[in-house]
């Protein structure tokens, strides 16, 4: 098992059989990389506590789900023998490597599968409402683009999401401001405005389930 990166959230370890383990980071860790790594230093430990929360209902909202959906979306996530909200994964290569290695053309392809992968959640009752796609979302080999973190990036309240799309909250977000950069910056948000409506989302939220 060799570890390849993390979040705040996260440590990642590449299990050498395709597959990663996402484990939780402690306590202590967290509140290093959200004071001193994002600068949030007063804040810390309230973000902690209320970023903690959030994610373990996120995570267990998921599960209770993840017989509805096709995880392949999801990168197969087994919650099996593991503890707390531990799971393993397909191993992908995330946006923010896959960008900088491909054509406009394929970028845009991935921009457009992410947008997909979006509204495909809706049908279920979630969304991603991070919006951090080049670091939480990932291609497969085959262009297949899923969802790698689905914790506290995950909302299951539509008052919520619907009020992000009103905003365009997206494009308040790090992968939009820091991240995605020329043309292809300028293709994600035209594409998001254009496919992410409040109509689009009272039509297609919980269609599949209900």
């Amino acid at each position: 098992m060799k570890f390849i990166g993390q979040g705040w959230e996260y440590k990642v370890y590449d299990l050498g059989n395709g597959r990663v383990l996402k484990r939780e980071q402690t306590y202590l860790s967290q509140l290093y990389y959200i004071g001193w790594v994002c600068k949030l230093y007063f804040k810390a430990f309230k973000q902690i506590r209320s970023t903690r929360s959030a994610g373990k209902s996120a995570y267990d909202q998921f599960k209770t789900i993840k017989d509805k959906v096709d995880l392949t979306k999801f990168g197969n996530p087994d919650f099996t023998n593991q503890q707390g909200i531990n799971y393993t994964q397909d191993k992908v290569f995330v946006f923010e490597d896959y960008f900088p290695k491909h054509s406009l053309e394929e970028n845009k392809k991935l921009i457009d599968s992410y947008i997909d992968l979006l509204l495909y959640m809706w049908q279920f009752g979630f969304s991603d409402v991070v919006f951090n796609l080049t670091r939480n979302n990932g291609v497969r080999e085959n262009g297949q683009v899923i969802q790698i973190d689905f914790g506290g990036e995950l909302s299951y309240d539509y008052e919520k999401i619907l009020n992000y799309v009103k905003t365009k909250r997206w494009l308040e977000k790090y992968s939009y401001t820091h991240v995605l950069k020329g043309e292809i910056k300028d293709y994600f948000a035209q594409q998001m405005e254009l496919r992410l409506t409040e109509a689009q989302l009272t039509k297609l939220w919980c269609s599949a389930i209900s």
